[in-house]
Formats: C-alpha cells, sequence, structure tokens
C-alpha cells in the first residue's frame, strides 16, 4: 500500500520538474493545461480496473503527474470580485 501512495508523490515531483523545465505554466492557457492534466489523471485512475501491481503503481505514478498540471493553476489569486468569499472560506477553514 505504501508504495501505491509513493508512486503519486514521486509522480507530481516528476511532473512538476517536467513543468517548471518546460516552462508550462507560460506556454499553455491556464485553463487548456487544467483541463488536459485533470482528464489525464482521471484516465489514470483506470488502475482500478487492474489488480495488477505493477501497473497499478505505474498508472499511480502517471495520476501524480498529471496532477503535477491541476495543483499549480487551481491556486493562483483569484479575480478581485472572488477575493472576499475566498479569504472568508479559508479563514472559516483555519479557525479552531
Amino acid at each position: 500500500m505504501a508504495w501505491l501512495t509513493l508512486s503519486v508523490q514521486l509522480g507530481f515531483v516528476a511532473g512538476t520538474l517536467v513543468a517548471v523545465l518546460l516552462n508550462l505554466a507560460d506556454r499553455i492557457p491556464a485553463v487548456r493545461l487544467f483541463a488536459v492534466s485533470a482528464l489525464a489523471a482521471a484516465t489514470a485512475l483506470i488502475v482500478l480496473l487492474d489488480p495488477g501491481f505493477t501497473a497499478a503503481v505505474a498508472l499511480r505514478m502517471l495520476t501524480g503527474t498529471a496532477l503535477a498540471g491541476v495543483y499549480p493553476v487551481d491556486l493562483n489569486w483569484p479575480p478581485a470580485r472572488q477575493r472576499p468569499i475566498g479569504a472568508w472560506v479559508s479563514d472559516c477553514w483555519w479557525a479552531p
């Protein structure tokens, strides 16, 4: 079970390095990068259909690699009209 978790994390690191080296965030529009990465991550979850351990680790690594294109786009600062909502949600989340 640890290999499945570790493979996602290693895939995310590898995907982040590739995205940075290729400067994908500046070359590809944010909406397209987010959509393609999310679709690739969801497609890689086909691992649920294959019980083989090696295939599971490889596809989980592919999931992590694809998620590297989702998180940076998702974490951009929201537009001015949405900032109060984001601040309120983050304050509620951090509140004890």
